[in-house]
């Protein structure tokens, strides 16, 4: 398999040696780039394109060629960095769940100790994005020796508007939980628990418990995934 890049500085990554690792970039239901150790993205696959440059747009609509810091804001391009040095330098696969414009994604980080393998003249990770769907903890599913990470830049889209409580609440309240059941698991009563419900509603635009549960699977919030209950 022949990777290759239409950009100036283009390298040519030639994966028929490894058929998993080229079957994995070629999966048509994930986003997936090929990252150098500098930041480098040497290779992304036409999901990652569309995913990327529809979050980040100004950079045109091929990724491959450029760093995460021409594209990222700094302190994501600076957070990537810091996953990526700790994935190689423990050769450590890492889950990274990362909520962008109010929509929950997990990725995974795999380290490629391929030095001395043209054309990996440094260490690289593969980057894998797939929007989260899973209903159990992370951490329950995780493969021997990897770890799980909550990213802490990016925002919450329409959900940057709630307080922490009303985070809570709309958790609970997708997870199918009565006002009554939210009240008693929280330790509150009824009626404040009611006031939160309206004024999700009212913030979110939103007057339809349907809508508002979608909102919060579509976020990834879970009630043991809430803002602040890091999983690492």
């Amino acid at each position: 398999m022949q990777l290759s890049t239409p950009r100036s500085d283009a390298r040519h990554v030639a994966l028929g040696d490894d058929p998993i690792l080229a079957a994995f970039l070629s999966d048509p239901g994930v986003a997936v780039s090929l990252v150098a150790s500098d930041g480098t993205m040497v290779y992304c696959n036409p999901q990652w394109d569309r995913l990327i440059s529809g979050a980040h747009p100004g950079h045109g609509v091929k990724m491959t060629g450029l760093r995460f810091n021409d594209v990222f804001p700094a302190a994501e391009a600076s957070e990537f960095a810091e996953l990526m040095r700790r994935s190689l330098e423990g050769k450590q696969p890492l889950l990274v769940r990362k909520l962008c414009g109010g929509r929950m994604f997990r990725s995974w980080l795999y380290p490629i100790d391929a030095m001395g393998r043209v054309p990996f003249d440094q260490p690289m990770v593969v980057f894998s994005i797939r929007a989260e769907m899973i209903e159990e903890p992370p951490t329950e599913s995780l493969p021997q020796g990897a770890a799980a990470v909550e990213f802490r830049s990016g925002g919450m889209g329409p959900l940057d508007a709630l307080s922490p409580r009303e985070l809570e609440v709309l958790a609970l309240l997708a997870e199918g939980l009565t006002i009554r059941e939210i009240a008693a698991k929280l330790h509150r009563s009824e009626k404040t628990i009611d006031k939160h419900r309206t004024s999700i509603h009212t913030k979110l635009g939103v007057h339809d418990r349907v809508a508002l549960c979608d909102i919060a699977r579509r976020a990834g919030l879970r009630s043991w995934s809430l803002p602040g209950v890091p999983f690492q």
